[in-house]
């Protein structure tokens, strides 16, 4: 699975950089200045396009750059929202990106090369925008949070700042200086179909951040372990009750085998890549509060107790028909 707190990245955190040309003093400074500080809050919010549609999705949250410690908690749109805490290279999440493995109540520990308090590091995303920049403009003063700031824009050559959605090769950046030489804002409003600002706030803050207890973690590994669906488990719906349902809505499903997390069972429709036209993936769920919540991108959403379906737009009659129909069945 990729790294869900790069996914958020790719939104928008990644290529962000706090810019720094080597022309401008000030940009230069700015990243040593900020660094010093030593930790410090943050918030992102932004909008990403996707298949002509508009996803919002922002994050909050504190780091400790001397400690290697973040945590954030992000709303991600259809997708829900997540609680991400790293310590070091080890990194915990927690939420609605996880249900589909029935997770979304644990937190999922993955060890990775990378830190995210590296890569939140102010000084680790100026010097990606340094070396990525061919020019530099002042566009003047501006208030940040209430603290007056000196704007500048970068030019920054996509490829080489990670940002992988640009529109052509190059991308403006704007960059936010408060008087202390301090980073307070990285902006991308152009040049794209994602458009973010991201705050940094509270330098020198006192961020206590531990890792969750150890009795409410489950290691990823352990988390995808494939076991043998059980087709009379779930409650209050059961395998055994939802493939009838939608087979007699005139859905021709197949039967997944292998099952991970706490789902118990699992139909498609026969062609199993998803934004198709005749996808259909419903999962059954030990129970109703471990259940999926899942949401891709295109895709029309259903949930009905333990059961979640995602599916084309094609066949939203016959699916929303059975979805009643288990309804009905909970609630007779």
């Amino acid at each position: 699975m990729p790294r869900v707190l790069l996914a958020v990245a790719a939104l928008a955190l990644v290529g962000a950089g706090c810019g720094a040309a080597e022309d401008d003093p000030n940009l230069a400074e700015a990243a040593s200045k900020t660094e010093a500080a030593g930790s410090s809050r943050f918030e992102v919010n932004g909008k990403e396009s996707v298949g002509g549609g508009a996803t919002e999705f922002g994050c909050s949250g504190a780091a400790d750059y001397d400690a290697k410690r973040v945590r954030m908690s992000c709303r991600l749109g259809a997708q829900g929202g997540m609680e991400v805490v790293t310590i070091g290279n080890v990194t915990y999440i927690r939420g609605d990106v996880f249900g589909f493995a029935g997770a979304s109540d644990n937190w999922v520990r993955q060890t990775d090369d990378e830190n995210l308090g590296d890569e939140l590091s102010p000084q680790h995303l100026l010097a990606m925008l340094r070396a990525a920049s061919e020019s530099t403009e002042r566009l003047g003063d501006e208030q940040v949070r209430g603290v007056d700031t000196v704007g500048y824009r970068l030019i920054v050559r996509c490829e080489d700042a990670q940002l992988t959605d640009c529109v052509g090769r190059t991308s403006p950046i704007d960059v936010w200086v408060a008087d202390d030489g301090v980073v307070r804002r990285i902006a991308v409003t152009d040049g794209g179909p994602s458009t973010f600002a991201f705050d940094f706030f509270d330098f020198g803050a006192d961020v206590a951040i531990q890792a969750p207890a150890e009795a409410d973690v489950v290691d990823l590994d352990q988390l995808n372990q494939p076991r043998p669906c059980r087709m009379t488990d779930g409650s209050p719906l059961t395998g055994a009750d939802v493939g009838p349902a939608l087979r007699r809505h005139g859905l021709d499903v197949g039967v997944v085998d292998e099952c991970v997390g706490d789902i118990v069972a699992v139909f498609t429709s026969p062609d199993r890549s998803s934004n198709t036209a005749q996808f259909m993936h419903c999962a059954v769920s030990r129970t109703a509060a471990s259940g999926s919540s899942f949401g891709l991108e295109g895709l029309e959403t259903a949930r009905v107790g333990n059961v979640s379906c995602a599916y084309s737009d094609d066949l939203a009659g016959a699916v929303d028909a059975a979805i009643a129909e288990l309804e009905r069945q909970i609630h007779p």
